[in-house]
């Protein structure tokens, strides 16, 4: 089956989501702020692809969950990125731009995030939704922002070595700062590197 290169964040968070829980197409129309027919159309995709799995005869209220080989795609996919938990940053107040954020972590350790500038990053978030981006790559520990290498008050939680780039994006729902960050970090990520782990495990 042929991806549509232009789902390929949606076919991520969704898979992300469904790492942890099963969720309908009303639910994650919600999440990805969304249309239901849009949602129904991803659903629909990863289940002909064999990465998710309907109950019932629908994927409407009664959920879809994921599959074996969908948690195969998205385990590997964590070694490029990751959506982040709340808790695992902070921030100062000073720093948000919105009601909403999303944090989407760059893993892929084959990216030289020195050449990012974190501006044309920032435009592309907002160009995806979000009101607004933080762009701040791993320097010894630290958290720096890539255009001048200021250092930033952003702190982690706890120790992470896996983390090289945070992209922190704001909106004015949940949805818009999901899928604004993660519309980013397929950006900085390889494309074809996406698209060849989800081919793997077709």
């Amino acid at each position: 089956m042929k991806m549509d290169i232009n789902l390929l964040p949606y076919y991520f968070l969704t898979l992300e989501y469904m790492n942890h829980n099963s969720i309908g197409r009303y639910a994650l129309a919600s999440n990805l702020d969304i249309t239901r027919a849009k949602a129904r159309k991803i659903l629909d995709q990863l289940k002909a692809m064999g990465f998710v799995a309907t109950h019932g005869k629908s994927s409407g209220r009664k959920g879809t969950s994921i599959t074996e080989n969908g948690r195969k795609v998205i385990n590997k996919l964590h070694g490029k990125l990751r959506i982040c938990m709340s808790n695992e940053f902070t921030f100062p107040e000073e720093y948000r731009l919105d009601k909403f954020h999303s944090i989407v972590s760059i893993t892929d350790k084959n990216i030289d995030l020195n050449s990012i500038s974190g501006v044309f990053e920032r435009d592309t978030a907002i160009r995806y939704g979000a009101t607004g981006a933080i762009i701040v790559v791993n320097e010894k520990g630290g958290w720096i922002f890539p255009n001048d290498r200021s250092p930033s008050k952003i702190i982690s939680s706890h120790d992470d070595e896996e983390s090289r780039g945070l992209i922190i994006s704001f909106g004015e729902s949940q949805g818009k700062a999901n899928v604004s960050a993660t519309e980013t970090a397929f950006t900085i990520i390889d494309t074809e590197e996406i698209m060849d782990i989800f081919y793997e495990f077709l």
